[in-house]
């Protein structure tokens, strides 16, 4: 069988009080995400950046598991700490991966990928607190932003299958279903 290629985007950010995830929280996640596109794609390749609120020990930690678990020929990590004197690549990785996976702890870089009509998954939504909860219901419901521990092969064989071309109706549709 033919397996496809494929480029994830891996967005870090940091917790909050609205979603206190910690990194093993994180790590467990990526882990499981990671490995099912190890098994179902061909050479994958992870792009990854955190964020300028990314603690430099949490941004240290997520290198860490990048050098263990994903073959230094498929990853690329961008971190503000690091690379002072290169542009962040946020908006090329937005518009160059095929899946792109985020924490829940930012709504803007979720409500961004969301937008792109590219397949989300959501990593440590469930720590997600309060207002939150509904905002991410919602756009599971209208966007498929996918929690991280419902991302599978057979999930990831009827992406392959389908695009999402209708994600601005969904934008909407998530917006009037929050301001209701």
């Amino acid at each position: 069988a033919d397996l496809p290629e494929v480029s994830v985007s891996i967005l870090v950010g940091s917790p909050t009080s609205k979603c206190p995830w910690i990194f093993k929280d994180l790590a467990d996640e990526l882990e499981h995400v990671v490995r099912t596109l190890q098994r179902s794609t061909r050479r994958p390749v992870f792009f990854v950046t955190v964020s300028r609120r990314t603690s430099k020990k949490l941004a240290q930690e997520v290198e860490g598991w990048l050098e263990r678990s994903i073959p230094h020929h498929q990853r690329y990590l961008y971190s503000p700490t690091k690379s002072d004197s290169e542009p962040n690549p946020y908006m090329h990785m937005l518009r160059g991966s095929k899946i792109l996976v985020v924490t829940a702890d930012s709504v803007s870089m979720t409500s961004e990928a969301s937008s792109t009509g590219k397949h989300v998954i959501v990593a440590c939504r469930k720590r997600v607190r309060g207002k939150f909860v509904k905002f991410f219901d919602v756009l599971e419901k209208f966007c498929g932003a996918l929690p991280a521990e419902k991302f599978s092969e057979d999930i990831l064989k009827n992406w392959g299958k389908s695009s999402n071309e209708n994600f601005l109706d969904d934008t909407r549709k998530v917006a009037q279903e929050l301001f209701e």
